[in-house]
């Protein structure tokens, strides 16, 4: 599985610019789509506008954890712990996954990624742990 990079909503750089994202004081939630949702970051700016959430028996939100903003030489760092949907799930046919704030009104959406480049439909897990494993540079930089 070869997962893409995030995509940040054109909206999300706006709010972060201007106070109504707080990167390291928010509280943020992931959440997957089936390949029938498009994400598109510069026509999307809210969770109202996300469709086809996987509906999975297993499948639930998951709130990110250590989150954290870090500086080093000019280069802003966004990071998370890993996202863990589970250790024992099945879930069909993920294909984005979708970081929206919780804490802002309206739940913006953050950031998007491909969760398999290589698949139309996406991935798949029976009886096992999914896991999203955070990239070592973070979810996004700003440089």
């Amino acid at each position: 599985m070869a997962a893409g990079s995030y995509q940040i909503y054109n909206n999300a750089k706006l709010l972060i610019a201007n106070n109504g994202i707080d990167l390291d004081g928010d509280t943020f939630i992931a959440l997957m789509t089936t390949n029938a949702f498009t994400p598109s970051v510069s026509g999307q700016t809210t969770l109202s506008q996300v469709t086809n959430e996987l509906t999975d028996s297993d499948y639930a939100r998951q709130t990110l954890t250590s989150v954290t903003v870090t500086e080093s030489g000019g280069t802003v760092k966004i990071d998370s712990a890993n996202i863990v949907f589970g250790t024992n799930v099945t879930i069909q046919n993920a294909k984005w996954l979708i970081i929206f704030d919780d804490t802002a009104t309206g739940d913006p959406l953050l950031t998007y990624v491909d969760l398999d480049t290589a698949s139309a439909t996406g991935v798949s897990s029976t009886n096992s742990q999914f896991q999203i494993t955070q990239n070592a540079n973070g979810i996004f930089t700003i440089a």
